[in-house]
């Protein structure tokens, strides 16, 4: 089952990580620059669907297959702007996605999302505490 959300801030989820990964620019030997991104699938009721390199699952937009590549890449800034049918959407089995990142010995992290308009029932936004965005 997925996690939900993290009971530590998120400075503290990002810094306790013990990543074995040394990336860098393209045309380094000694590094990568390129992530290894999995997700984990989930069906509405958290039924485990399997787990698979991420491609391009959780971009709803028109994109190519270059696009999903650009994502993976280190150093890179990305930002896609686009409008979208929801109708299309209407007949097609939800799915939700938990983000890996595997790194040089094969170990799998979860990557933490933060949800920043996430608003809690007694009216607070939790996510706007200070820290990494």
């Amino acid at each position: 089952m997925p996690w939900l959300y993290y009971l530590d801030n998120s400075v503290e989820v990002i810094e306790e990580s013990n990543l074995a990964l040394t990336v860098g620019f393209s045309g380094s030997n000694t590094t990568t620059s390129r992530f290894q991104f999995y997700v984990a699938k989930y069906n509405m009721t958290g039924g485990y669907l399997g787990f698979e390199e991420l491609t391009n699952q959780i971009l709803l937009c028109p994109n190519s297959a270059a696009t999903g590549d650009l994502i993976s890449t280190f150093g890179t800034s990305f930002e896609l702007d686009c409008t979208v049918n929801l109708n299309l959407f209407l007949d097609t089995e939800t799915i939700f996605y938990e983000l890996f990142l595997q790194d040089d010995e094969d170990n799998y992290t979860d990557v933490p999302v933060k949800i920043t308009n996430l608003r809690s029932s007694d009216g607070t936004n939790p996510n706007d505490a200070e820290g990494y965005s």
